[in-house]
């Protein structure tokens, strides 16, 4: 629910080629390598990260290709840590973050180079009051994602299992 902005930019693109909405059969990684990360190349992208859904982990279990848990978290645009597992693919390697944001069955393949976080507002400081000598407020600030060739990501939603 928190992704709209980035499925639709997907999805207005090449008159929604790149959204993938799974009819709920049994998801293979090659309906996913079909689905999600053939679309980016023949888009012309270089698809490296997958944001997806907390279910993509049983996907991942029940595929059971080589994986490697990234043991030092990176940290993203707004500094905190990210959980992440690396998954040898073809000449590289796709690293597939687990997001509590994402709609279960869900998941966005990124050309991550293409992907930027940018300010719509930029981020300030709201004091909400004093507690003696504590200060009490909040940091607000609008945030958007910014694709520069929605060709190059996709998006797929509506996986209900894996097989």
């Amino acid at each position: 629910a928190k992704q709209k902005g980035v499925r639709k930019q997907i999805q207005a693109y090449n008159s929604g080629s790149n959204l993938k909405l799974a009819a709920g059969a049994s998801y293979t990684f090659l309906n996913f390598v079909a689905d999600g990360i053939q679309k980016c190349v023949d888009g012309g992208g270089d698809p490296d990260s997958v944001i997806c859904s907390t279910s993509f982990l049983t996907g991942l279990a029940t595929w059971g290709f080589a994986k490697q848990q990234i043991n030092t978290p990176r940290l993203n645009e707004l500094g905190l840590p990210i959980s992440e597992i690396a998954v040898p693919f073809a000449s590289g390697i796709i690293t597939f973050i687990p997001s509590y944001q994402l709609k279960a069955g869900s998941a966005i393949v990124l050309t991550s180079k293409d992907a930027k976080m940018r300010f719509i507002r930029e981020e300030f400081w709201q004091a909400r009051g004093l507690r003696g000598d504590a200060k009490e407020g909040d940091f607000i600030a609008d945030t958007c994602v910014e694709l520069g060739h929605p060709g190059w990501h996709s998006f797929v939603e509506g996986i209900t299992s894996f097989a």
